[in-house]
């Protein structure tokens, strides 16, 4: 099937006290996907279960070496963790999306913040 996507939230560039950002349940079934286009997006990772979670961001192949550098981390129950920004040459697939998988669904927040 197909990822799910993360709607991205714009930050501004001065300081938001309680800025709204778009959450939504990781897809432990098929994945997700955000866009990141300009190489700036982080990924936020919110659990709010009582276990930990593996969430690992996809790389691309190097085309001349083939290496890749998934980063694959643990996320603690009551823990929040950002990733990024995301070099679009490792990271971005032909879409310049980058893939997401997470070990655990419900519970386990992911939101995608721009950078204006």
């Amino acid at each position: 099937m197909a990822r799910t996507a993360i709607t991205r939230t714009t930050i501004p560039h001065t300081i938001v006290r309680n800025a709204a950002v778009t959450e939504a349940d990781a897809d432990d079934s098929n994945g997700n996907k955000f866009d990141n286009t300009e190489g700036k997006a982080l990924l936020m990772v919110r659990n709010i279960t009582g276990g930990s979670a593996t969430i690992t961001i996809a790389s691309v192949a190097d085309p001349n070496t083939g290496r890749t550098a998934d980063i694959s981390q643990s996320v603690a129950g009551g823990e929040t963790r950002v990733f990024g920004p995301f070099e679009p040459s490792l990271y971005n697939q032909s879409d310049n999306t980058i893939n997401v998988n997470s070990t655990v669904g419900t519970g386990v927040k992911v939101s995608v913040l721009l950078p204006a």
